[in-house]
């Protein structure tokens, strides 16, 4: 994916856009893991049912 194919708008996935700004895959991995350790701290998804994805959208809907 490309910057300038990058849509940034109301549509756009926030886990998208989360993992499109981190190139290195392990430095990916890494955030992703301390993201879901946020969600779960703030007290989204304790259950752990639910993806990333889900997550964040329900983090951005919040905000």
């Amino acid at each position: 994916m490309s910057l300038l194919n990058l849509d940034i708008g109301k549509e756009s996935e926030p886990y998208g856009l989360f993992v499109f700004a981190i190139i290195a895959d392990q430095t990916r991995e890494k955030y992703v893991t301390r993201l879901n350790k946020f969600f779960e701290i703030i007290g989204i998804d304790q259950e752990k049912k639910l993806s990333i994805q889900e997550k964040c959208k329900i983090f951005t809907t919040k905000l």
